[in-house]
């Protein structure tokens, strides 16, 4: 059988394939790269913002992400650890700055190079959010979103924001009753108590972090411990050292509480509780002090050991985009870290207000010796809020803590 000089309908149909090959860029071409995993610890509406922009990331890198959702951070953290070590961690982690210094002494992230972020893109974000994923001089995770604790008042509670702290007071003592709060927040919890301290003087560790020196028993940190105590003293602030921050919030929410401190990942949560807010940055302490928060970092960071290892560098870079930040602030409040993001939100007084407290800020430490201090500080703000001397309460903690850093060296 003698074919057809003339193209047939097979033939139309492999020139064209072959024509589509060669035409399209070379990232468009689909080819299954495998599976990766995220782990993520933010709050659900974040989430579910997540899960939207991967769909975006699955299309472009043609590939397939798993989005595994840890609700409790500290949980995250732990099985984070344990997990990379034995190959069962994630390609991607979404998680808090603080945790960079302990991970990459573990070895359980990768340093960035300049050929995923260079000094071109590093430019375009806030300093503070380069600075916090700094670790001995390397970038180790793509700063995402920014954090700090304000004031929120209810709207429906009270008409004004305070700009002196006794102002607060008085209000919080003439408003006070024993189902109701003027003002309410967890006193012993370090992370909520840390700004009254430092408005005082206290500081965590010194200059570049130096571990030598702790300054939590200083005569600052003491006089801010004793401002909180007195608001216990007062009846301003309960007796209660199982307080904590979701215990705040649902009083807040439920109308028992007027004024609380929180960060920006609670805003989404009390206004579909139905409670109309506003926000104010801390006001000042008695010293004539303003107080300053920790600043905190959500920031992407890749594990050493993924099979897809270029894929993961691409998902954790396209998190931290402008699309990628813009979507994420407008699901949960997070501040964005990319300076032409925020640019577009000036205006919000929402963005400005946690903005200008985050200029105000404290990085929040993140070298491994951090972990020595929380539970001697939470231990010591639980014994203040009892009655005990904040003075040898502290010193006590201090001293707790140096034992405990000179035991991980």
């Amino acid at each position: 059988m003698r074919l057809s000089r003339t193209p047939g309908l097979f033939t139309y149909m492999l020139l064209a394939v072959v024509a589509f090959v060669i035409l399209i860029p070379t990232r468009q071409m689909l080819i299954p790269r495998g599976e990766i995993t995220l782990w993520i610890g933010l709050v659900r509406s974040e989430v579910e913002a997540v899960e939207n922009l991967v769909k975006i990331f699955e299309k472009e890198e043609g590939t397939t992400v798993r989005v595994v959702w840890v609700a409790n951070i500290e949980d995250l953290r732990s099985r984070y650890r344990v997990g990379v070590p034995i190959g069962k961690g994630p390609d991607v982690l979404l998680g808090p700055h603080d945790w960079i210094g302990e991970f990459a002494e573990m070895g359980v992230i990768a340093p960035i190079t300049d050929e995923y972020f260079p000094e071109s893109e590093k430019s375009k974000f806030f300093e503070k959010a380069l600075s916090a994923v700094t670790y001995e001089n390397k970038i180790w995770g793509f700063p995402c979103l920014m954090e700090s604790l304000v004031l929120i008042y209810n709207s429906g509670l009270v008409e004004n924001t305070f700009e002196d702290w006794e102002d607060l007071l008085n209000y919080a003592k003439s408003v006070r009753r024993p189902d109701f709060f003027g003002f309410y927040y967890p006193h012993v919890d370090p992370y909520y108590s840390f700004p009254i301290m430092s408005g005082y003087g206290a500081y965590v560790f010194g200059d570049e972090e130096n571990v030598e020196n702790i300054g939590l028993a200083n005569p600052g940190a003491i006089d801010g411990a004793r401002f909180i105590q007195q608001m216990v003293k007062d009846g301003v602030l309960p007796i209660d050292t199982t307080l904590n921050p979701y215990s705040v919030r649902e009083y807040f929410k439920a109308g028992r509480a007027a004024v609380i401190i929180d960060g920006p990942w609670a805003f989404e949560e009390i206004r579909r509780a139905g409670i109309t807010y506003r926000i104010s940055n801390f006001p000042k302490l008695p010293n004539g002090e303003y107080p300053k928060t920790f600043v905190g970092v959500q920031v992407c960071m890749v594990n050493p050991k993924s099979k897809n290892f270029e894929t993961a560098m691409n998902l954790a870079k396209f998190l931290s985009s402008e699309n990628s930040q813009r979507t994420l602030h407008q699901a949960g409040w997070r501040i964005p870290s990319r300076l032409d993001v925020l640019a577009e939100m000036e205006n919000k007084e929402e963005v400005r207000i946690v903005l200008a407290q985050i200029e105000n800020g404290i990085i929040m430490p993140k070298i491994p010796e951090m972990d020595s201090v929380w539970t001697p500080w939470t231990n010591a703000l639980k014994m203040i809020v009892l009655g005990q001397d904040p003075a040898s309460t502290l010193e006590e903690a201090v001293q707790q803590m140096k034992e405990s850093i000179a035991k991980r060296r």
